[in-house]
This record gives structure tokens, sequence and C-alpha cells, in this order.
């Protein structure tokens, strides 16, 4: 009887990891289906210093570890995301040097995003980015890839309004 029910039980197993793949697989084809996501590709470069500044950088993508990448290397990889803001986070390796942050926005299906960084002794530098769509069409972005450029102009909008207002006001 012990076989038996052994094989109850493993046949269960079995026939509960086929429904919940099978579910994943339907919630997937239909957010395809509905637009919500698209698979992009990213080529990291991490630029050969040979004087100093000689260590790796850790990529995250919307704060997922992607890969280390070794100072002089690259890596390419594909990613499915969704609709909206991404950030691509750079981490440096054995260094006190600063976090770098590039915010890439509302790519498109096939779209290629490349960036080669220069690593120094206090940040890690944006050398060159480019980002282009299935097409080979390149996309146009901020060049300030470290600042919420639309806070930048909101604040300098309400320092703006404040020195209007004192003025209007006598103050």
């Amino acid at each position: 009887m012990t076989n038996t029910s052994t094989a109850k039980r493993i046949a269960t197993i079995l026939l509960t990891l086929v429904l919940l793949f099978s579910m994943n697989l339907f919630v997937i084809r239909t957010a395809r289906a509905e637009g919500t996501t698209y698979t992009a590709t990213f080529q990291i470069d991490v630029h050969r210093n040979w004087i100093k500044s000689k260590y790796g950088v850790t990529v995250y993508l919307d704060g997922v570890v992607v890969e280390h990448v070794k100072h002089g290397d690259m890596i390419t990889f594909g990613a499915t995301l969704t609709d909206g803001w991404h950030e691509l986070r750079f981490v440096p390796g054995k260094s006190k040097a600063e976090t770098r942050t590039w915010k890439i926005g509302y790519l498109q299906e096939g779209a290629v995003v490349t960036c080669t960084l220069k690593t120094h002794s206090k940040d890690i530098e944006i050398l060159k980015s480019d980002i282009t769509d299935a097409a080979g069409n390149h996309i146009t972005f901020s060049q300030d890839r470290d600042k919420d450029t639309m806070g930048q102009v909101v604040d300098i909008a309400g320092k703006a309004l404040a020195i209007w207002l004192k003025a209007q006001l006598g103050s």
C-alpha cells in the first residue's frame, strides 16, 4: 500500500505543477497580448582605463542584479519590461566611487540600449550611450542622466513664483 500512496502523491504534485505552469503561461500570454510588456536588449561596456581606477561595475536593472562587469569587459542581456520608466544603476566594485544611475523611459519592443562606462576614483562616468528602436532609429533623451529634470523644472518654477509674489506683495 505504501507504493500506491506514494505514487498518488507524486501524481498529485505533478498535476499541480502542470496546472500552475499552465496558469503562468496564460498570464504571460495575456499580458503580451494587451501590450503591457516588451523586450529590450542592453549592452553595457566598462571602458578599459589603462592608468588607474581599474574596478568592475555591478549592473542593476530596476533594483535587480543583472551581472558584474569586469574592468574592460562588456555584457549583453535581454529584458522583458513594462511600460514606464526604468532605472539602470551601476555600482562600483572594490572602490569608494559613487553609484551612477540612468533613468530610461518608455522604450519600445526591440529597443537596444548601449552604454559605455568609464571608472574613476570617485565616480563612474557614462562615457557614451545610445538608444535605438527596432528599426535602428536613434531615440533622443536628456543627457543629464543623474538628475530628475522634471523636478528641477518644477523647483525653478516654484522659486520664480516665490520671487514674483514677494515683488507683488512688496516684501
